[in-house]
């Protein structure tokens, strides 16, 4: 009978303790989300600072310097997408000749740096001025 008694009781004193836990435990979650909201949002603002102070500690000009140095960082991709290309088609095509890799690896990296200085429409990377050095690429390697 005492066990009876002392089970019920137990399973009372759960049923009314356990909306209590539940809200406590609702409410902790929600602090928790917002004390975590809060710090997402300090850790944007400080990273947005960061990034600010070192674009501008790197390209005190401003905009245009940071344009140039993307163009810069581009043409350093191309150069090693063309030392790449030549490096695969000397150990892929031993039987043909080797210029036909080249010359698509020149076209591929004149065609890259020719799409990112229009983009920025500066006078010194023109579209032109890459035509021409294409042009004479192409010349450079019909010759041999």
């Amino acid at each position: 009978m005492q066990a009876a008694a002392s089970q019920i009781l137990k399973t009372q004193l759960n049923a009314n303790t356990q909306p209590v836990l539940a809200l406590d435990t609702k409410a902790r979650k929600i602090v928790k989300k917002a004390r975590e909201e809060d710090f997402k949002k300090k850790e944007r603002k400080t990273a947005k600072k960061i990034n600010l102070n070192k674009a501008h500690n790197l390209n005190p000009g401003g905009e245009d310097d940071i344009k140039e140095l993307s163009l810069k960082k581009l043409a350093r991709k191309g150069v090693v997408k063309f030392f790449n290309e030549l490096h695969k088609q000397q150990f892929r095509l031993r039987s043909h000749p080797i210029e036909l890799g080249t010359q698509k690896a020149k076209e591929n990296f004149v065609q890259a740096l020719s799409k990112k200085s229009e983009e920025y429409r500066k006078p010194e990377f023109m579209r032109e001025n890459f035509i021409t050095t294409k042009k004479i690429l192409k010349t450079d390697s019909n010759s041999k």
